[in-house]
């Protein structure tokens, strides 16, 4: 599984797999849970605008091997609420005392995973953002973090086969289906760089996701700040 890359505000470190792990921060009367996947949330010291964000909600697509999550925070951040208590956004929360820094540990996200399963998929399907904690703006995945704050826009390109050069104030896209694996994959690369004529392209990123996505993974879906 790919934890994340040089161009994402979230990056997830650790992957496992364990037994015995106390589910009591998700408050719903469990304790203890056997076959727990766990992968801990990371800010990217790439990213100039996340770490200065007092907040974040995030909620996970996974697959059938997943039962549910949740989240607990690290010391000096905050999960305000239950996974559970999240029900009409599907989204658990942590805040921060103090901003968000660059390259911090920001917690740890626990998967409840079926009795026989040996491995498990997930992937960022939705995220908030807040300056203050309080007000949560919505941000469509997958999401982008500009080196120019006022950059809300690049030229989105749909390649097919392969992504083809990136040229300036580009996003090249790719989605492609593996009808063995009934995994879709979603491909990018874009210039970073917002300022007109200058081009500094990213790494290639890629997001897998179960079943067939293909008609729901369109530029539409992105969303850039």
């Amino acid at each position: 599984m790919t934890g994340g890359s040089a161009s994402s505000p979230l990056i997830f470190k650790n992957v496992t797999i364990q037994d015995g792990i106390d589910k009591s921060a998700d408050q719903d009367g469990t304790l203890i849970v056997n076959h727990v996947a766990t992968a801990d949330i990371w800010s990217n010291t790439t990213s100039a605008t996340f770490p200065s964000s007092k907040g974040v909600k995030l909620d996970f697509v996974t697959n059938d091997s997943v039962l549910d999550y949740w989240l607990v925070a690290n010391t000096g951040i905050a999960v305000p609420e239950a996974k559970d208590a999240y029900a009409v956004s599907g989204l658990a929360g942590m805040t921060g005392t103090s901003a968000f820094v660059a390259n911090r540990w920001l917690g740890t996200a626990y998967f409840e995973l079926n009795s026989n399963a040996t491995n498990f998929t997930f992937a960022l399907d939705a995220l908030q953002l807040s300056t203050d904690a309080t007000t949560w703006v919505d941000k469509s995945l997958p999401l982008f973090v500009s080196t120019d704050a006022a950059a809300k826009s690049l030229t989105i390109v749909t390649d097919t086969g392969a992504l083809s050069p990136v040229t300036d104030n580009q996003l090249h896209m790719l989605v492609t289906y593996d009808a063995t694996k009934q995994e879709t994959q979603l491909s990018i690369k874009y210039d970073t760089n917002s300022a007109v004529g200058t081009t500094a392209v990213s790494e290639i990123i890629e997001i897998d996701f179960m079943g067939d996505l293909t008609a729901n993974l369109t530029p539409a879906s992105l969303t850039f700040i």
